[in-house]
């Protein structure tokens, strides 16, 4: 590179957000006491460091949890050296120094330099965000809706924290007593007696995990969910990464109308009366509950969900299933938090509960199978911070 360019570079990379203090510092905490990792994952993500040589830092130590491994400085130097990436980071001496001044066992020290971590990363993508919409705006091949359209995308990939302003204790408690007045408080049952009973239904805000064995039902008891909460009066947002629309009101139809459901893959075998309970169940479907289907990300997941909400309100939304949602991070365990992280923050902040359906890994030897634990979910330490409410379908 010839010096006016590296200058150049220079002069961009100080102008773009970020504090490579602050990302060594988070992780050197980790190294010092691997147990923050999870404190970390909490807030952060792989792209949220802005230094490449970090980057691989963050991967090293994600690689050694997936393996079951300690992280260390001994355990992640060679971890990073069989994976010929310690030079690119610094080499052994680079990872050294990020012991560096750091404080052992900080938890609130850790939040602290996540947090500042965070705040740059978010800046930086709102940086491109703006691009983004400005060069596509500027390209002229599209028209104002799919450029509105493509602005709402872009902003809504970004995880922002600060998403209203604080309210009293005061306020709270009002807003509390009048939702509960009156029956203004809204729930979506499953429509299983001893399970409403038990829960008393999903409430606003909440992030409710259904779990099983894969083929077992799950998406079966999220479509009675949607049934249940529309004769309520309560409209569903249903985003399926798994089966597209027709697939789902295959479903949906033959269940309603006691059709056989074999025979909604084989069409000639339907009878006029057949024809004549699907039509009419068709025509009384709701018109106000939606189905998301296609490639699926938590942006345009919240994007078509506050879009509804701006055309009549949305009261669940449902998420068919996590590992077919596209997130960030290069292991899973990353991309698993990531997904959980943005469907409690859908729910947090847009208001409506959020279904996330999540497999469950196949058993090790000596697990029992009639008593599944929570460790059984991919990702289980992020569900088991996010989620209200984890029911298992059996």
């Amino acid at each position: 590179m010839m010096p006016e360019n590296r200058k150049i570079a220079k002069s961009q990379n100080r102008q773009i957000p970020h504090d490579l203090d602050a990302e060594r510092a988070v992780l050197g905490s980790i190294l010092l006491d691997a147990s923050l990792l999870d404190v970390a994952l909490d807030t952060l993500a792989r792209e949220d460091f802005f230094s490449q040589g970090n980057r691989l830092v963050w991967d090293g130590m994600l690689g050694l949890v997936a393996r079951n491994a300690t992280i260390d400085l001994v355990t992640l130097t060679a971890a990073m050296r069989d994976d010929l990436a310690l030079e690119k980071a610094g080499g052994a001496s680079g990872l050294a120094a990020l012991l560096d001044g750091v404080p052992a066992g900080s938890r609130t020290a850790l939040k602290e330099y996540c947090g500042i971590v965070r705040e740059k990363s978010l800046q930086r993508r709102i940086l491109n965000a703006a691009r983004n919409v400005v060069a596509r705006t500027i390209q002229g091949t599209d028209g104002a809706r799919a450029l509105a359209d493509f602005a709402v995308a872009e902003f809504l990939e970004i995880d922002a924290r600060d998403s209203g302003a604080a309210r009293s204790y005061q306020q709270a408690a009002k807003d509390l007593l009048e939702a509960l007045q009156g029956g203004k408080l809204k729930r979506v049952f499953v429509g299983i007696g001893e399970v409403d009973k038990t829960l008393g239904g999903f409430l606003p805000g909440e992030l409710v995990l259904y779990t099983a064995e894969t083929g077992v039902g799950k998406t079966l008891l999220a479509a009675q969910t949607r049934r249940r909460a529309c004769k309520d009066g309560l409209h569903t947002l249903f985003a399926s990464g798994e089966m597209d629309a027709e697939h789902l009101l295959a479903r949906e139809l033959a269940t309603a109308t006691g059709v056989e459901h074999w025979k909604m893959r084989q069409p000639e075998h339907l009878e006029r009366e057949d024809w004549k309970s699907l039509t009419a169940a068709a025509r009384h479907q709701c018109d106000r509950c939606k189905i998301l289907d296609g490639e699926l990300t938590m942006g345009r997941i919240a994007a078509a969900a506050r879009r509804m909400k701006a055309e009549g309100g949305v009261d669940l939304v449902v998420i068919d299933y996590d590992e077919l949602v596209e997130a960030p991070g290069r292991e899973e365990i990353e991309q698993q938090a990531a997904v959980a992280r943005g469907a409690k923050s859908l729910a947090a902040t847009l208001g409506p509960p959020v279904i996330l359906i999540s497999q469950l890994r196949k058993l090790l030897t000596g697990e029992d199978r009639k008593r599944p634990s929570i460790s059984r979910l991919y990702g289980s330490g992020a569900k088991a911070k996010h989620a209200s409410i984890i029911l298992y379908v059996n």
